[in-house]
């Protein structure tokens, strides 16, 4: 009798046991889990985004390889397979893919890829300038004013950049610069423009390219340069500005300047 009851007790186990590798045995997938610019480990994921012209690896775990690969919109991601490894690239159109994942056994999950276009919103609230040298105050403030007159770029203004390429440098797009954020408003300037990152001063910039001029701003948080100005001080985590530097022009005109700049202040919505 104890024999049987310990036999017993033995094959409910097994099975308890074979359940619960059966569980851990679905197929995941793992991203890299960052924290900052840190990589802190994989997570588990059923969906993900992903740029319409980038990738992303995805590592594969459970089941029993060899894995196959499927998606039943090729014509919005391409899949790349080496053993546990799969990559997604994009091919440059928006839409939603599912990939699915089938293993040696008939074993399958899918992943769920939203493909969306990298665009950028900036809505400007207002200008504001740094102006240092040798000058009195009367210079400081014709600098001032022509600065403000001759700003294209005016408080309510919004910028809207979406990129279409991908360069060495970074990346490469269309510009639109509309009067306001309303859906009927005026479009003020179209062009194309440029982005990317300047390692000594850390910081992304964006050269725009729009009325037969080009523009070079330097992407940076208010809170940071501009610590004098109250409203700065504490800003959404979305507020930003756009610096221009206008030194070589204001300094062609009027003697003793030594540092020029003009900010465009705003909130980009992400």
């Amino acid at each position: 009798m104890k024999t049987r009851f310990l036999y017993l007790v033995c094959c409910l186990l097994t099975a308890f046991s074979f359940t619960c590798c059966n569980d851990e045995d679905d197929i995941r997938f793992l991203i890299h889990n960052v924290q900052g610019d840190i990589i802190v480990g994989e997570k588990a994921v059923d969906h993900i985004s992903i740029s319409n012209l980038g990738g992303q690896s995805v590592l594969l775990s459970g089941g029993t390889m060899p894995y196959t690969a499927s998606v039943d919109v090729p014509s919005l991601l391409t899949l790349t397979l080496e053993n546990d490894n799969l990559y997604l690239q994009a091919t440059g159109e928006e839409g939603t893919a599912e990939v699915t994942i089938t293993d040696k056994n008939g074993k399958s999950s899918v992943l769920t890829v939203v493909i969306r276009k990298e665009r950028i919103r900036i809505t400007a609230t207002g200008i504001k300038t740094r102006i240092e040298g040798n000058i009195d105050e009367e210079t400081r403030q014709a600098i001032t004013e022509d600065i403000m007159q001759n700003a294209r770029i005016q408080p309510d203004y919004v910028i809207y950049m979406e990129r279409t390429d991908i360069t060495e440098a970074g990346y490469e797009g269309i510009l639109h610069i509309y009067a306001s954020s309303s859906e009927s408003a005026e479009t003020m300037y179209e062009g194309t423009y440029k982005q990317g990152y300047e390692p000594d001063l850390q910081a992304t910039y964006f050269e725009l390219t729009y009325n037969g001029t080009t523009e070079l701003y330097f992407l940076r948080r208010p809170n940071q340069d501009f610590p004098q100005i109250p409203e700065t001080r504490e800003t959404s985590p979305f507020s930003i500005y756009l610096g221009r530097n206008l030194t070589s022009h204001y300094q062609a005109l009027y003697p003793g300047v030594e540092n020029v700049t003009m900010a465009i202040f705003g909130y980009s919505i992400p």
